[in-house]
């Protein structure tokens, strides 16, 4: 499966991939005072193109549900989706704050994974510079 980012302004790109025979994970977006019907319409475009699944993001409970409604295919969101949506989908490394954006952020995460390693490090740099070395898993 390829994920194809901005796919409501490349439909032939879906068609082409689709024909290739590899399945098509479509992804288009809510733009601020969008109609639903242009939307809707762009949905139904991407399942006619060949789409196998749709990430429909920040599409909001209207318009995400009338999308959801309008096509056949699975429609998925992961920024902004919610149960008006047929699942919802978040990557794991922003799930979990593995990125170094994540350190100073007040995303709502699992965990803080880079603040977690930073301060890990900032330890480890301690030691080393203290000359303390760690056999066994315990300081020594």
């Amino acid at each position: 499966m390829v994920k194809l980012d901005g796919a409501a302004e490349l439909p032939e790109g879906v068609t082409a991939i689709a024909k290739a025979g590899v399945p098509v994970f479509a992804q288009f977006e809510a733009a601020d005072g969008q109609a639903t019907e242009k939307l809707v319409s762009a949905a139904k475009r991407l399942e006619a193109a060949g789409a196998s699944l749709l990430d429909f993001k920040y599409s909001g409970p209207i318009a995400g549900a009338a999308v959801v409604g309008a096509v056949s295919i699975p429609v998925i969101g992961g920024m902004g989706g919610g149960p008006w949506l047929d699942g919802r989908i978040r990557m794991a490394h922003a799930a979990i704050g593995y990125a170094a954006s994540a350190l100073d952020s007040n995303a709502d995460n699992y965990a803080n994974v880079a603040r977690i390693t930073l301060e890990a490090l900032k330890e480890y740099t301690a030691d080393v510079r203290s000359g303390r070395q760690i056999k066994g898993g315990t300081k020594v």
